[in-house]
């Protein structure tokens, strides 16, 4: 993307919060065969639903960018235990969920080592500029 690191994310985040106004999932939503639009009632029921568990999917985000901000920072972990230390001691205190034992999500986080180092708070940046 030709933009800051931490603007790239916006556009899409403007676009789904878009997306999800109502008269928008109307025009938008059609039966694949009857053309028709969406019910009201589950038009209404998926807008109800939609900022279920929002507040624990924010303190994750929140938990990934501080993850990140401390391992790309000034004083990171040393080594493969020091960086299990920062993960069962930043998990619980930010997402409020323990981390099962053993259990290091590092492996699997691609953020962490491509174009996204130290910038992965650009998603919950996102969710304030949309």
């Amino acid at each position: 993307a030709k933009c800051p690191r931490d603007f790239v994310e916006a556009p899409s985040q403007m676009l789904e919060n878009w997306c999800w106004q109502k008269e928008v999932l109307q025009r938008l939503s059609k039966h694949h065969e009857t053309s028709e639009s969406l019910p009201d009632a589950m038009l209404q029921s998926m807008l109800r639903a939609k900022h279920v568990n929002v507040a624990i999917s924010s303190l994750r985000q929140i938990y990934l960018s501080r993850l990140d901000l401390t391992i790309h920072g000034a004083d990171p972990p040393k080594d493969a235990a020091g960086l299990q230390d920062l993960v069962d001691q930043l998990r619980p205190k930010i997402s409020l969920l323990a981390n099962p034992s053993r259990n290091n999500m590092l492996r699997s986080f691609g953020h962490l080592m491509n174009q996204y180092s130290a910038s992965y708070y650009g998603y919950m940046w996102a969710e304030v500029l949309s």
